[in-house]
C-alpha cells in the first residue's frame, strides 16, 4: 500500500513528462523476503512492476486483471513471481496485484502484461528512487530495488541508503546514485550498464551476470 501511495504521488508530480517508470528487484542473500528468495533462486535482476500509471482497484465483480495468464519462462526470471516470499513456485497473484494498481485506463489482463514486458525487459533510464540496506562492516549500501524513469531526475529519492557510502548490488554492480546518470537494465541478456559521462569521452561500465 505504501508503494502505491508513493507511486501515485510521483505520477502526479511527473504527469507532464509522461515518463515510463520501471521498478526492478535485485537479490540480497543477507536480506529478507522476496530479495532473499531471488538470491536463493540465483536471479540477478527482475521486474518488480511498471509504475507509469496508478489505477483505481477494480471491484470484485470486475475482470480487468482476473484473466492474466503466465508465461512460465518470463515468470521464472524476467518478471519473477512466487507464491510467497519463501516459496518460489510461480504464481499469477503478484502480476494481478500490479495490474490492479498500475494498469492504464484502457488496459485489461494480458494487455497490461505485454506493456510491462515491452517497457521493462530492456530499459535505459535515470534513477528516480533507490532502496538499500546499509552494510556498516563493509562500508557500503546494498541496493535491493531501483525505480528507473525514462526522463532525467533532479535528485533521486533514497530509502534506507547512506548518501556518504558507495552503493552496490550483491552481485557487485555499482550503482551511482545521481539524477543525471543513466543506467540500463537488460533482463533478456542479464546485463547491467552504467554510463559515466566524465572526461572527454563517456565511459560505459557493463556487468554481465550468468543466465
Amino acid at each position: 500500500m505504501r508503494f502505491l501511495v508513493f507511486t501515485c504521488l510521483l505520477s502526479l508530480r511527473f504527469l507532464v513528462s509522461s515518463s515510463v517508470k520501471c521498478a526492478y528487484d535485485f537479490p540480497d542473500r543477507d536480506g529478507a523476503g522476496r530479495h532473499k528468495l531471488l538470491s536463493d533462486s540465483r536471479i540477478y535482476g527482475t521486474i518488480h512492476g511498471e509504475w507509469t500509471h496508478c489505477s483505481q482497484k477494480p471491484s470484485a465483480s470486475e475482470t480487468m486483471c482476473s484473466g492474466i495468464t503466465l508465461d512460465p519462462a518470463k515468470a521464472a526470471r524476467i518478471w519473477f513471481t512466487s507464491k510467497t516470499n519463501t516459496d518460489a513456485t510461480i504464481d499469477v497473484a503478484s502480476w494481478k496485484r500490479e495490474c490492479e494498481d498500475h494498469r492504464a485506463s484502457t488496459e485489461q489482463n494480458n494487455g497490461f502484461v505485454t506493456r510491462v514486458l515491452g517497457n521493462c525487459q530492456v530499459m535505459q533510464g535515470f534513477l528516480l528512487k533507490v532502496w538499500c540496506r546499509v552494510n556498516r562492516r563493509e562500508k557500503k549500501n546494498v541496493v535491493y530495488r531501483v525505480l528507473l524513469q525514462s526522463t532525467p531526475v533532479l535528485t533521486p529519492i533514497l530509502d534506507g541508503c547512506d548518501s556518504k557510502l558507495p552503493s552496490f548490488t550483491t552481485f557487485g554492480y555499482q550503482i551511482i546514485i545521481h539524477g543525471g546518470r543513466k543506467h540500463k537494465i537488460d533482463l533478456t541478456e542479464n546485463t547491467f550498464t552504467r554510463d559515466d559521462p566524465t572526461g572527454p569521452y563517456a565511459l560505459t561500465h557493463c556487468y554481465k551476470c550468468p543466465v
